[in-house]
């Protein structure tokens, strides 16, 4: 009898409970609502922050591209320094090195290079357009690679002073 009676106290305080809860239509308070809107902004307000952090953590994390263009520029001044008769017609740059004749040209989304139109080396890859461009006797190469990047280059003729 005595277990009964405390189960009636829990089941009645539940419906009671229940009761109150129903009873209660006040809502949210205003003040209630400004800390919710505050603590929304205050966490909105941190998106921009996390996502330029993941921006430059993947430059930081993709060094690769920056040094293959320095590589490919290194390579390529060094054999323009040596070589003769350079012309640039329909995005290829042809040039010759003693008898051989080189042309680097896009080829898909590489950049190759070919001795006397033979062979396939690849000296830059993922690369969208380039551009090789004549301005005051200066070759200027403009490479547009797939992810959008852009990078310029100029190379000013060598002339031996005899």
């Amino acid at each position: 009898m005595k277990l009964r009676n405390q189960e009636k106290g829990k089941y009645a305080f539940g419906i009671q409970g229940m009761r109150n809860v129903f009873r209660n239509n006040n809502g949210f308070t205003f003040i209630e609502s400004l800390l919710v809107l505050s603590i929304f902004l205050g966490v909105t307000s941190l998106f921009p922050l996390v996502y330029q952090s993941f921006y430059e953590a993947e430059h930081h994390f993709h060094p690769l591209k920056k040094t293959e263009w320095e590589l490919f520029l290194i390579q390529l001044r060094k054999e323009l320094h040596t070589s003769q008769s350079w012309s640039s017609h329909n995005g290829r740059l042809s040039y010759f090195n003693g008898d051989r004749e080189i042309w680097i040209e896009k080829y898909q989304t590489s950049l190759r290079r070919r001795v006397d139109r033979k062979g396939h080396e690849i000296i830059l890859q993922n690369v969208q357009e380039i551009h090789f461009s004549w301005h005051n006797n200066v070759l200027q190469l403009e490479v547009i690679f797939l992810n959008g990047d852009q990078e310029v280059a100029k190379f000013h003729p060598y002339t031996r002073k005899e």
